[in-house]
């Protein structure tokens, strides 16, 4: 193995996982149990969920996240007014952290995240030289992470025909940037999410962040490392 020059990862660094909501109160459940799972399977402590609510009506978070096993440092909700703004909400994540020195990554709902991503994020997040953007593996709709790795209760209940489709049905998210992680003195060398131009519409605001830092932070010879982690799946 070769370290390059200047690019030092830091095995402690302390990762906020940022994550904007509007009901949906299943996948909400899922995710802090991933978290949750992640915790208990690495013991890492120096991991957040900060979870930014635009008051959620079909469940209680804060009720979930104290009812899990994660402790109380680990994980953060912050509530915003008005309706729901992808790009708003993680800013306003990104905010909450404080210290230049720590990470934030942004991700979506509907993913099944592995426990090792956390040592992936740390390596491939170098702080004002490269972030990280892990490639996931988009589901077709009804088909979970058990029938892609295609295990021998899976082909018991499924038909031959299905059962051999539903091993490669998806595909490689091979265009979106809705998981970034970056060094909070990062976030800040590029000016964050594009709250005001992205607001309510639907998509872009990852390639504007994208955009911006593959052009403003010093050393960008080494762009967004995009990787295919082969157990990060997201599911509909």
């Amino acid at each position: 193995m070769c370290s390059i020059k200047g690019h030092q990862w830091n095995p402690g660094s302390r990762i906020n996982i940022v994550i904007a909501v509007k009901d949906g109160a299943a996948w909400i459940k899922y995710l802090v149990d991933n978290i949750e799972d992640i915790y208990l399977n690495t013991g890492d402590e120096n991991l957040v969920l900060v979870i930014v609510d635009f008051h959620s009506t079909d469940l209680d978070i804060q009720e979930i996240l104290e009812a899990s096993k994660l402790k109380p440092q680990m994980y953060k909700l912050l509530t915003l007014e008005g309706n729901f703004e992808r790009a708003r909400g993680l800013q306003a994540g990104i905010d909450w952290v404080i210290d230049p020195n720590e990470i934030v990554m942004t991700i979506d709902l509907h993913l099944d995240i592995p426990s090792g991503i956390l040592q992936s994020i740390r390596k491939h997040t170098i702080q004002g030289r490269m972030g990280y953007t892990p490639e996931v593996f988009r589901l077709e709709a009804g088909f979970s992470k058990s029938f892609m790795r295609g295990t021998l209760s899976d082909m018991l209940v499924c038909s031959l025909t299905f059962a051999l489709l539903c091993v490669y049905i998806g595909v490689w998210e091979l265009k979106g940037y809705g998981l970034m992680s970056l060094y909070k003195s990062d976030w800040v060398a590029i000016g964050g999410e594009n709250v005001e131009e992205y607001g309510e519409v639907w998509g872009g605001e990852d390639w504007d962040c994208m955009d911006r830092y593959s052009t403003s932070i010093h050393s960008f010879s080494h762009p967004l490392a995009g990787q295919r982690h082969s157990s990060i799946y997201q599911s509909y």
